[in-house]
């Protein structure tokens, strides 16, 4: 289960004005213990911030990680870097989901409409100081990976191709950058985020 929503989650100080509206039926505490009830749960993605980043909702129970979920946020494409996001959802060996989730930098020609837009994002940016997180680029890509409940798993067991993992998770709970990758028409730098003792952990793909 995947929940679109505009605004985020756990990321704003009670009464912020760009949070969890004080006047809402349920608290914004209330809503997160409600979303730890479905072991289903893969990510909740929005926008409303405008910056790119990710969140890990952790379990509350350690003996049952498949009841955390992950939140995805994502920048609008009129600001700089005007990036869009692409996500890829893929099935591990070892009872785990992948959620390759990538900022992506659409081709513009020369003298184009995008390109007078792509123009007026950085000039709006030197002028506004809009906050970029993560630097240097405002961009954040990662691998969010998310244990499966003994029931997804006998539910998908016959479903795709398993991608093959050899690592084990890994203590620590910061972004590990690795080489800008290059494809056709795209450019982008990687993060792999890796959280221990819950759902995340980098993998090896063979």
């Amino acid at each position: 289960m995947i929940i679109a929503a505009h605004i985020p989650i756990g990321v704003e100080p009670a009464g912020s004005s760009i949070g969890w509206w004080n006047n809402s039926y349920i608290s914004e505490n209330e809503m997160i213990a409600k979303l730890h009830e479905y072991p289903n749960l893969l990510m909740w993605i929005a926008g409303h911030r405008h910056r790119n980043t990710v969140k890990a909702f952790i379990s509350p129970d350690v003996n049952h990680p498949e009841f955390g979920f992950w939140q995805v946020e994502t920048s609008s494409l009129r600001e700089f870097p005007q990036q869009f996001r692409t996500f890829e959802i893929v099935r591990n060996s070892d009872n785990t989901v992948s959620i390759l989730t990538t900022n992506v930098d659409p081709a513009v020609k020369n003298g184009s409409l995008a390109a007078i837009s792509r123009s007026v994002a950085v000039a709006a940016q030197q002028i506004f100081i809009n906050p970029l997180s993560p630097m240097p680029n405002g961009s954040y890509n990662a691998e969010l990976v998310k244990q499966l409940s003994p029931q997804m798993q006998a539910k998908i067991q016959n479903y795709g191709a398993i991608t093959e993992t050899s690592a084990k998770p890994t203590a620590t709970a910061s972004p590990i950058p690795v080489p800008t990758k290059k494809v056709p028409g795209v450019e982008f730098a990687l993060a792999i985020a890796i959280l221990s003792g819950a759902y995340l952990s980098i993998r090896k793909r063979r």
